[in-house]
């Protein structure tokens, strides 16, 4: 290591960049929404931040950044009242992504694909339980099939983030 080079520093830099890259793709989501049909679907951009951490740092970092992303993300647009659907979502999500990553049986897009489809079910999980009954589990069908579709969106973009941040890291090793 070089002198005056803090590995901490760096590590912290580069989340606080992604965090607030994911933080602008949530506001950006949630002032250009998708017109589907479906309520409360969105690709989930932000969360090409959260795979990045998750396959950049460990499971603990990727957790507390998810979580900081999540709320944060509601106070930016707005929606704080969704906490409790967003958060149910974001651990669902990530507990499922860490345990595959972690069997090393699944490959980036698997995991990503996965996350993205334990999101919609720990959202739907969390609306039948706030209004009390299994209405909400009528549409999981269908929002598994559009959450599967962005998984593979998040993941496009998040292998790619990845191999970059990977190149420039040999590149420039000593920055």
């Amino acid at each position: 290591m070089k002198k005056g080079q803090n590995p901490a520093a760096k590590k912290t830099a580069e989340l606080a960049l992604l965090l607030a890259a994911a933080l602008i793709l949530s506001y950006i989501e949630a002032v250009f929404p998708l017109n589907t049909g479906l309520p409360f679907v969105k690709i989930g951009l932000s969360n090409i931040a959260v795979v990045t951490v998750l396959y950049r740092y460990n499971s603990k970092t990727a957790a507390v950044f998810g979580i900081f992303k999540c709320v944060l993300a509601l106070l930016f647009t707005g929606r704080l009242a969704s906490l409790f659907f967003s958060l149910t979502g974001m651990a669902a999500s990530l507990a499922g992504m860490i345990l595959l990553k972690k069997t090393k049986k699944f490959s980036l897009f698997g995991v990503t694909v996965s996350g993205a489809i334990l999101h919609i079910w720990g959202q739907m999980a969390a609306a039948a339980i706030f209004y009390q009954g299994a209405a909400p589990l009528k549409l999981l069908p269908l929002l598994t099939l559009t959450a599967a579709g962005s998984g593979v969106l998040v993941w496009l973009a998040a292998k790619t983030v990845i191999r970059y941040a990977e190149k420039t890291e040999k590149l420039f090793p000593d920055t």
